[in-house]
């Protein structure tokens, strides 16, 4: 009997133990939310989503990203989010609140860069040394992007300059194509963004920045400007209640683990994609390719991106006054 008591006790406590394991399951051995994100071939948000899920930090957070469509052009990587096919998206926040604005239920979730990121770079032997000088000249852009539309609204109103009229816009499918060009001289300057700049500056030696975004906008206005942001489809945000706060740290995380260090960021992503190391961690370290990392309701983002509706709005490029809702609320 002793023997028997003790054989019943040992199945107890293994019962017991059963019962704390199950029912003290860590978080993030919890039912995985499932997020579906397109990739942009080349882009920021494909090194950044891929870092974070090849380090398992979505999964820590209890999210699963399914980053497995991946797309060249930049109208169809938008397209695949606003027809909601993709719960989440990076890209220019101006992208977003257009959609927001036309009844897609799409938000911003969190802002990812200032416009640092965006630049003009031209040929040094192109004789172009301020944006004045890009009169006549042609420029490479992707036509159908919100960097195209703030640059058409700032080169007008800033320095008088009509795309199409007064500088050659040359069309073309993403922004590292347009560096590209710059780098084989066929075209005089381009308008993009990073990673793309870094990677065409350092295998084509004739090329340089013009002016950033953020010192077009901030020297004409006074104020800085946002520019990549993340966004989500506002049925997945109501599905499924601490989901956003979930992602904006997701990639919060990301953003500074990369920041840090660089080269070992690069190596991880560097098994699914096709990274130039060398120029991305110039890019990094040349401050070109820097994070900022927000929630959409952060009192600075609230005061900053509220002034961009309303500038882009004043200058045509919204129909109407972007509303608040298109500033997802963790509340």
């Amino acid at each position: 009997m002793r023997h028997l008591g003790t054989r019943l006790a040992l199945v107890v406590v293994l019962l017991a133990l059963c019962a704390v394991t199950v029912a003290g399951v860590p978080s993030h051995a919890a039912p995985l939310v499932e997020v579906k994100s397109p990739l942009l071939t080349g882009a920021l948000g494909q090194f950044l989503i891929r870092y974070v899920t090849a380090k398992g930090i979505d999964k820590k957070h209890g999210v699963a990203i399914d980053d497995t469509k991946a797309f060249a052009s930049v109208a169809t990587y938008y397209q695949e989010f606003f027809q909601g096919n993709a719960d989440l998206s990076l890209g220019t926040w101006d992208s977003y609140a257009d959609r927001h604005l036309a009844g897609v239920p799409v938000q911003m979730v969190c802002t990812l860069t200032r416009s640092d990121i965006a630049m003009v770079v031209v040929d040094e032997g192109a004789g172009i040394q301020k944006i004045a000088d890009l009169k006549g000249k042609t420029l490479a852009v992707p036509t159908g992007t919100g960097t195209y539309r703030m640059a058409n609204v700032f080169f007008r109103e800033f320095y008088k300059l009509e795309f199409n009229k007064d500088i050659n816009i040359l069309n073309v499918p993403n922004p590292s194509v347009g560096a590209q060009y710059v780098g084989v001289k066929r075209s005089d300057a381009a308008l993009g963004w990073e990673p793309a700049v870094s990677i065409a500056m350092h295998r084509a030696k004739n090329m340089k920045v013009l002016a950033t975004m953020e010192e077009i906008f901030k020297s004409n206005t006074g104020h800085s400007l946002y520019y990549f942001a993340l966004a989500m489809r506002s049925e997945k945000l109501k599905a499924h209640p601490g989901l956003g706060r979930k992602i904006a740290t997701i990639f919060a995380e990301g953003a500074k683990e990369i920041t840090a260090n660089p080269e070992e960021a690069l190596t991880l992503a560097a098994r699914t994609i096709e990274v130039d190391k060398a120029a991305m961690v110039a890019g990094i370290q040349s401050g070109r390719l820097r994070f900022e990392v927000r929630p959409a309701d952060d009192p600075v983002v609230v005061r900053d991106m509220r002034y961009q509706l309303d500038f882009m709005t004043k200058h045509g490029v919204f129909k109407d006054r972007v509303p608040d809702s298109y500033l997802y609320n963790f509340q």
